[in-house]
């Protein structure tokens, strides 16, 4: 007992009838006095203050008959320093002897403890209230707050619970001193989860609930949250779990995602318009244009898009067919253009053509439809794609139906009516641009008919000379245009060769142009009667034409005006503003300097003005139009440049072969916007 007294830190003071009979190491160095000092002394003499005596002969009396006693007291030191000690006194029976034992711990300074006791005892009342106020603070904050607060002991024992919890679990009664199974129906996986909490000492977050509580209350979404309660020491002393009600927000999201599922469809359904629309702008082949759609509406809108464009007759005469499986779709095309046939009188695609109405084919009306249009050769592998819902749309003009657009899926999607409603406007958006394709196709073909026809249809044949000629039509305008080109012969061995242009695209150019090829023909043949030679003098027809047109015509010109002569080897010509003639000779390309001149009708007293130069055997002329030249963004002398050595690579190739090889590597890597006409002569000999 004594090496146990004497090993502990606090200081112990045993007293028997108020006389000191034990001190202990500590006590000795709190105190001062060494035992053998203090042994047999009284208490009261040995540590009291003489102000003190009565006060704390009081309390050993005090603790003698209850047996404890504790609390703060002033003793003096052997120094005479004075310290306040907190105490706790207790009675010790060793047989029949009976102490009381002194625990002294946390000695404070008297001098210090005087001056600062009051400032200690106003910040402890402060400190107090400052607590009394949190905590209060705290239980209404719990009570108040929005979501349901629990907290639980290890035994899922509830020690506290706010009101939104208990309004949760649809209990009337304080929860508190409940089991947590007895509380009310709770998803098995919440004790689980509480369970997992107190036993690993591990939060759990974000654990979605549907919470129901009776049979007639509805099922409400919670968000939940767990985590464990520590005492002191880190011990475990329960969990605590917070509730969130979310039925509202996920009712608003639910909400949010249908209206972003119909917002990106309509998006959807605007890019598909915006896409085929596109595509329907860029060509003026009808073939193109429906292998176009169709490639955009598969696999955007569906798994397969045929379109097929009836005739005349009435019989299919356009298909285009697409898949998101190229292969699929190659043998699906390949398959419908093996032949062309007229739809039977009982197919949908019959009863679209007749009644114009759009149809949204599944189940047994699809099953139905396929087995009738599959009894068609060019339509067998439609009984082969497993389909499960088809569109198909009459493509209508005002004035009758001329296709049908088919939209079908073989996969679990099934297409809608708002597909449907998508389909119908791309169907008419086709039917519009076909219309117009078609009509402007009729249009170019009678233009380049009646073009030609004012071209003439034969050439004379000039002894020692071969001419070859070409006109081809801009594959943007469907209407005649202004070129052309002409020869007139004057003798077995002389001609006029003549090419002009007319500004402008329309039937105003080409009357002009029919009108000046006329006129220069009339002047040509006067001019040659009158002169001596019987040759023609350039410079005085386009004189003459200059009158006329600035007199008599609204369009002006371009024109390049010569004589050939194969027996003297010679050429002879003026140029109203138009691209240089060219001359071939060996492995030479030039272009023919001279004989310039304003256009044609800018002037009717300007002098005009003829050049000349020798001819060989072998030698090639080339006279053209400047759509052969031109190029938007490019100057005339690129063009030129180009035309010059385009003609060197193919000097050696027939004329007439010449003549094609050079519009087709002109036009290569661009589309023809202008008119060309070109006209090509050889000397074979000079007579």
């Amino acid at each position: 007992m004594h090496g146990l007294i004497e090993s502990l830190p606090s200081a112990i003071v045993f007293v028997e009838d108020g006389v000191i009979v034990e001190w202990n190491t500590a006590a000795t160095s709190l105190y001062g006095w060494s035992a053998h000092e203090v042994d047999g002394l009284k208490f009261l003499d040995v540590l009291a203050e003489i102000d003190d005596r009565d006060e704390l002969e009081a309390v050993l009396d005090d603790a003698a008959l209850r047996g404890k006693w504790s609390g703060n007291f002033r003793l003096r030191r052997k120094d005479g320093a004075l310290l306040v000690s907190s105490f706790q006194a207790s009675l010790v029976r060793e047989g029949e002897l009976v102490r009381i034992a002194w625990v002294a711990t946390d000695p404070i300074d008297q001098h210090l403890a005087e001056q600062e006791r009051e400032a200690l005892l106003s910040a402890q009342n402060a400190v107090t209230r400052d607590l009394e106020a949190t905590l209060g603070l705290l239980e209404a904050l719990l009570e108040c707050a929005p979501i349901g607060i629990a907290v639980l002991d290890l035994e899922l024992c509830c020690t506290h619970a706010n009101t939104t919890f208990q309004d949760m679990i649809s209990v009337r009664n304080s929860p508190v001193g409940a089991y947590l199974d007895d509380l009310a129906t709770l998803p098995a996986e919440v004790a689980a989860d509480l369970r997992r909490v107190v036993t690993t000492g591990r939060s759990i977050s974000d654990r979605r609930l549907a919470l129901r509580t009776g049979s007639g209350s509805p099922t409400r979404s919670i968000n939940a949250n767990y985590f464990p309660i520590y005492a002191s020491l880190d011990i475990p002393a329960g969990a605590g779990l917070t509730w969130t009600d979310i039925t509202a927000a996920e009712l608003a999201e639910g909400e949010r995602d249908v209206l972003v599922k119909q917002a990106t469809a309509a998006q959807h359904r605007l890019a598909l318009l915006s896409s085929t629309s596109a595509v329907l702008m860029g060509t003026t082949n009808v073939d193109t244009l429906i292998e176009r759609v169709s490639r955009v509406l598969a696999p955007a809108a569906s798994d397969w898009c045929v379109i097929e464009l009836f005739g005349r007759n009435g019989m299919i005469e356009h298909v285009a067919a697409s898949h998101s499986d190229r292969r699929a779709a190659l043998e699906l095309r390949g398959s419908l253009r093996g032949q062309t046939s007229e739809p039977t009188p009982d197919s949908v695609i019959a009863r679209a053509r007749r009644t114009g109405q759009a149809q949204l084919l599944t189940g047994a009306a699809l099953d139905l439809a396929v087995d009738r249009i599959a009894h068609v050769d060019s339509h067998r592998l439609f009984g082969e794609l497993d389909l499960t819902s088809t569109l198909v749309v009459p493509i209508k003009t005002r004035a009758e139906v001329i296709g049908v657009l088919i939209l079908a899926n073989s996969g679990p999607v099934v297409l809608t009516e708002e597909d449907l409603d998508v389909a119908v406007e791309i169907a008419h958006r086709t039917a519009l641009v076909v219309d117009r394709v078609i009509t402007f196709q009729i249009e170019h073909v009678l233009a380049g008919q009646l073009q030609q026809a004012l071209l003439p249809r034969d050439l004379p044949a000039i002894v020692g000379c071969d001419i070859a000629t070409r006109y081809s039509a801009s594959a943007d305008a469907a209407t005649v245009g202004g070129d052309w080109y002409d020869v007139l012969q004057l003798s077995s061995s002389k001609a006029m060769i003549c090419v002009g242009d007319v500004v402008g695209h329309d039937t105003d150019a080409a009357v002009a142009m029919s009108r000046l090829r006329y006129v220069i023909h009339a002047f040509a043949t006067e001019s040659a009667a009158a002169s001596s030679d019987g040759v023609p003098d350039p410079a005085e027809i386009l004189e003459r034409v200059d009158r006329l047109v600035h007199d008599d015509m609204t369009a002006w010109g371009t024109c390049v005006l010569a004589v050939l002569d194969t027996a003297e080897g010679e050429l002879r010509w003026t140029n109203a503003g138009h691209p240089p003639v060219l001359l071939c000779r060996d492995d030479t390309v030039r272009a023919l300097a001279g004989g310039d001149g304003a256009m044609l009708g800018v002037s009717k007293t300007a002098r005009r003005h003829v050049a000349t130069t020798k001819l060989f055997a072998g030698d090639r002329l080339l006279m053209y139009t400047d759509g052969l030249v031109e190029r938007r963004g490019e100057s005339l002398d690129v063009g030129l440049a180009r035309l010059t050595e385009t003609m060197r690579d193919y000097r050696n190739q027939p004329l007439e072969r010449m003549c094609t090889e050079l519009i087709t590597a002109m036009l290569s890597g661009t589309r023809q916007t202008d008119d060309i006409a070109l006209l090509a002569a050889e000397l074979s000999s000079i007579q």
